[in-house]
């Protein structure tokens, strides 16, 4: 049964309503478009501190798997334990794990606090999206380029993918439709995917 914690709540309440989205500093020059890079997003997440609130990622490595799990504490002692984010690196080099356990502290972090990068928006006007419910995983094409490499794809094998799952191109996708794309693609029936998708393609 899962403890009580109304000192937690009332602070994380708090916190969020003086919180603001995470700021868009760095680019992708790939990609030609902004992205919040981790230091915007703890910046963005300060109200915590100031609400006796603070936060700590556990780390999970195991072969090319890796994972980050975001616990909030309270100075009361309660804790909120936020879940655990995963993804598939391309290879073991620590290289290739260190990036994608920064992407992973991101948006586990920006989750648990319920926010989302300034003008995440941005790549969708005037296009149809889906709506995000607070504390989603938010992702733009930027960031779903960057988590598409981590997976060890190319954007061309998961347009492929939804091509023959005939879903929707990622462009035209809403931010849970590719948050829910990447989860999928890091799963074995994702990677079966991309192999039969590819294949027909040749």
């Amino acid at each position: 049964m899962t403890e009580p914690t109304p000192e937690l709540n009332a602070a994380l309440c708090k916190a969020q309503s003086e919180m603001g989205p995470a700021r868009k500093g760095k680019v992708n020059p790939a990609f030609r478009s902004n992205y919040a890079d981790l230091a915007s997003v703890i910046e963005a997440v300060q109200p915590l501190h100031d609400n006796g609130l603070a936060y700590s990622q556990l780390v999970a490595v195991d072969g090319d798997i890796v994972g980050v799990r975001t616990v909030l504490r309270h100075v009361s002692g309660q804790t909120l334990d936020c879940g655990s984010m995963t993804a598939r690196v391309k290879d073991a080099s620590a290289q290739a794990i260190g990036s994608a356990l920064t992407y992973l502290r991101r948006y586990s972090l920006m989750t648990a606090c319920g926010i989302a990068s300034a003008d995440d928006d941005g790549n969708n006007a005037g296009k149809p999206s889906t709506s995000t419910p607070a504390g989603a995983l938010a992702i733009d094409m930027a960031a779903f380029a960057e988590a598409v490499h981590q997976l060890g794809y190319t954007l061309q094998q998961v347009e492929a993918v939804c091509a023959y799952k005939k879903r929707p191109h990622p462009s035209t996708m809403g931010y849970d439709q590719r948050s829910k794309l990447i989860q999928w693609l890091g799963t074995p029936d994702g990677a079966e995917a991309v192999k039969t998708a590819t294949a027909s393609k040749d």
